[in-house]
């Protein structure tokens, strides 16, 4: 028989849970009605108002903190661990000691309570599979300008939960073990209509985690989990309390997201663009502690510490990735600790088990069991490539249950384009079924997905949400492999004092290290990269740029196709502990015509690598240049009045294009062959809108269907094709 504890039982206890920073301050907000768009005309007293308990972004995408002001987030958070403070990685906290003692009092006996988990078979994975219906509320600023996400990165959020709690393989969660939970976007609203399981609204106080919006915006949280992607009150995420400890199903319950850090390469940027936030959230909605809580205390651990015997007790959280626990092995790569996103990597099975208990006790209307008759799974990993003569991609359908798997179900769904297509799968022998696809377009994005039907007639998709993805292309044709061992032809020029570019082995003293936040080594482990004034600074931090700019530019590179792609590592940081100023922007910038003319790549504001460590960003360069004469980048590093500590490097520079037999992408527009895109090519498009099917002339993309997307093409390829 199902046990409950019902929602009447738990709201009469009226419990206080300081679960969560926002939760615990006394923080006088003004109504949205009253916020202005330009944040120069917030008076210096309402801007220290609005920040003095927790921080808040303004419509210029500052952050003011206690009389403070950031550029971004980022710069924020940065900041914080400069100084070493690092409780914005999770705003949830374990409840007082007095809270324990009230929901032990009022609370009918359970095997995940507050104060204990008995992790017995009844809750093991094994059991079924459990799915939760979910509604994303993404709430932007009053003029949308911040807090806006694409609705496919919210759709990546949700994949990303069912790769890290069902372990699923080929994922950065298939080390992990199964919890066979399952979580999707809710299809059906609370009024029984047809829904995308999204929400978009604009609000100021809302956006900066304020005015109870759940009070307007939830979907019962008896049967939908509720996530809200807000500033999250100066955190990465966060719930307001533990389900046995609070009120589960109450206006409030639900998990809170910083929008930056949510879904798959979040704009945050490293250690957090991973999307292991919500994970780490979810656990919290499930019932799970941090791995450190209680640190090492003696006892019982089914009643101590983080109430789960599989994890090591730790004394403190891990940030980066290596970790210590008063035992082994230290759970760093848990989700529930603090580590960077690529650390995270697995729930134990105990955790596993606590979670399926909560949602029996806690949740009993969320989800309903679902028996699990078939499995899908990769058969590899998801390749980078694909050729363009017709890939054969594969699946798994294990059958967990007799005759689970309806023959000749199997599909393989996939798009280059606007025209979604589908073919059937052909057994293979030992579960694997595969397919091989028809020609497809050098240079095109592929995107796909596997179906299968169980006898009980549910479809099971992999992956769960979203679509897999290639490049279209038969090798990458490397351009440029520069490690720096040699300066490939890289000069420098500078205005400043001291600081400037050098090709150098980075200093690993302390004074350089961990006072002034210079690398301490370089990116790809060659040795050598190009620093800001390298050597041991004899007092402190006087090695550092000083003054003015340092530049440092490239040789010119010859680059024919625009599709191809550059990539370097950099490491900026003016976040040391010695500033008061965070203004310096370290600029990339390329050029297309051998310097005489520059486009920016990024300015990069607040650097915090010495937390993060070396960054590795990608651009393609048909984006931001029309190559002409020659591609040079050049990389420009400042000190501005008034002075503050400012290190900088690049590294490990790469460019490579897309290649399909010798012939490059950018010329699938020249329909007549004449080796240039132009009228001829244009009619062929023209000509033939509208029609679709294989082989028709105009459909340049090759997904069976001529329309813009062909039109683009051409246009995006207009003149001579490289030879």
């Amino acid at each position: 028989m199902k046990r409950f504890w019902s929602l009447s039982m738990i709201s009469t206890m009226r419990l206080t849970l300081g679960l969560c920073l926002t939760a615990t301050t006394a923080f006088a907000q003004p109504d949205a009605s009253s916020q202005k768009t330009d944040s120069t005309e917030l008076s210096t007293e309402r801007i220290r108002l609005l920040s003095s308990d927790r921080p808040w972004q303004t419509n210029d995408g500052t952050v003011h903190f206690q009389g403070r002001r950031f550029t971004s987030w980022k710069g924020y958070f940065g900041d914080r661990e400069a100084n070493g403070n690092n409780d914005h990685r999770c705003g949830a906290h374990a409840p007082a000691q007095e809270v324990l003692d009230g929901a032990l009092a009022m609370a009918p006996p359970s095997d995940c309570s507050c104060s204990n988990t008995n992790p017995t078979a009844q809750y093991d994975p094994s059991v079924g599979l459990l799915r939760i219906p979910c509604v994303v509320h993404v709430i932007r600023n009053s003029s949308g300008t911040l807090g806006d996400i694409p609705v496919d990165r919210v759709i990546s959020g949700i994949r990303i939960l069912n790769e890290d709690f069902k372990a699923q393989a080929g994922t950065n969660g298939a080390n992990g073990n199964n919890a066979q939970i399952e979580f999707y976007l809710a299809e059906v609203d609370p009024d029984g209509n047809p829904t995308t399981g999204i929400t978009f609204s604009n609000n100021d106080t809302w956006y900066n985690d304020g005015g109870n919006y759940f009070n307007s915006l939830n979907w019962d949280p008896s049967r939908y989990m509720n996530i809200y992607t807000t500033t999250a009150g100066g955190n990465l995420g966060y719930v307001p309390f533990l389900p046995a400890c609070g009120s589960p199903g109450s206006a409030s319950d639900r998990v809170v997201v910083l929008w930056e850090s949510y879904g798959e390469n979040a704009p945050i940027g490293s250690p957090y663009n991973l999307g292991r936030t919500l994970t780490h959230e979810v656990g919290h909605y499930l019932g799970l502690n941090h791995t450190f809580n209680g640190g090492c205390e003696s006892g019982s651990c089914t009643t101590g510490g983080d109430l789960i015997c599989d994890t090591a007790p730790q004394g403190s959280p891990t940030f980066g990735c290596n970790g210590s626990a008063c035992s082994t092995p230290v759970p760093d790569d848990n989700y529930m600790d603090y580590s960077d996103d690529i650390c995270m990597e697995q729930f134990t099975p105990d955790q596993n088990r606590r979670m399926r208990c909560t949602l029996e006790y806690y949740r009993s209307d969320l989800t309903e069991p679902i028996v699990q008759l078939i499995e899908l799974s990769l058969t590899g990993s998801v390749p980078e490539l694909v050729s363009p003569s017709g890939p054969t991609l594969g699946v798994r359908i294990t059958e967990i249950e007799s005759n689970g798997y309806v023959d000749g179900s199997a599909r393989l769904n996939y798009t280059t384009g606007s025209l979604n297509q589908s073919v059937a799968l052909t057994d293979q022998g030992n579960s694997v079924y595969s397919a091989t696809l028809p020609e497809l377009p050098c240079g095109a994005q592929l995107a796909w997905y596997f179906t299968a039907d169980d006898s009980s007639g549910t479809t099971r998709r992999l992956p769960s949400a979203g679509a897999f993805t290639a490049s279209v292309a038969d090798s990458l044709e490397e351009i440029a492999l520069v490690d720096f061992n040699t300066s490939a032809g890289w000069t420098v020029s500078t205005t400043a004092t001291a600081g400037g570019w050098e090709r150098a082995i980075p200093s690993t003293d302390s004074t350089s290290v961990d006072t002034c936040s210079a690398p301490g080594g370089d990116a790809d482990g060659s040795g050598f990269c190009w620093v800001t004034e390298n050597g041991i600074s004899a007092s402190a931090c006087a090695r550092d740029i000083d003054g003015g700019s340092t530049i440092l530019t490239s040789s010119i590179y010859a680059v024919e196709s625009p599709d191809t792609e550059l990539s370097l590592a950099w490491w900026y940081d003016n976040t040391s502990a010695n500033n008061t100023e965070y203004d310096d922007v370290f600029l990339i910038e390329i050029s297309g015509d051998s310097g005489s003319s520059w486009s920016q790549l990024a300015a990069i504001s607040n650097g915090d690598s010495a937390q993060t460590g070396w960054t590795t960003s990608s651009w393609r360069v048909g984006d931001y240049v029309n190559v002409t004469s020659g591609l040079r980048i050049r990389c420009t590093a400042t000190d501005n009045d008034p002075g503050s500590v400012v290190e900088a490097g690049i590294d490990a520079f790469k460019l490579v294009a897309l290649s399909c037999d010798g012939t490059p992408v950018d010329c699938i527009a020249d329909t007549d062959g004449d080796g240039s895109v132009g009228g001829t090519d244009l009619a062929s498009v023209l000509g033939t809108w509208g029609q679709s099917g294989q082989g028709v002339l105009g459909d340049l993309n090759n997904d069976q269907a001529v329309n813009g997307l062909d039109l683009a093409i051409v246009l995006g390829n207009w003149g001579f094709c490289p030879e």
